[in-house]
């Protein structure tokens, strides 16, 4: 698979989501739902360059081009 087709992929996913869930015990005869609420954005250059230097990895040229997002919850 090609970068891009990855990059694309998560520059889909970039927003605000809802995911719903709900778990069935049928030994109790018992349901319980679950919501979670999340947001999914882009990364500035400068939080890449944060992410690069704590991970002790060498700062690049071309961080503009790399993929990076952030999960919030």
């Amino acid at each position: 698979m090609s970068i891009s087709k990855f990059k694309y992929f998560f520059d889909c996913c970039v927003g605000s989501w809802m995911a719903q869930r709900t778990y069935h015990n049928l030994t109790h005869q018992e349901v319980e739902r679950s919501l979670t609420e999340f947001t999914i954005e882009p990364l500035s250059s400068a939080l890449k360059t944060k992410v690069l230097i704590d991970n002790q990895q060498p700062d690049l040229p071309n961080i503009n081009d790399l993929c990076g997002y952030h999960l919030g919850f």
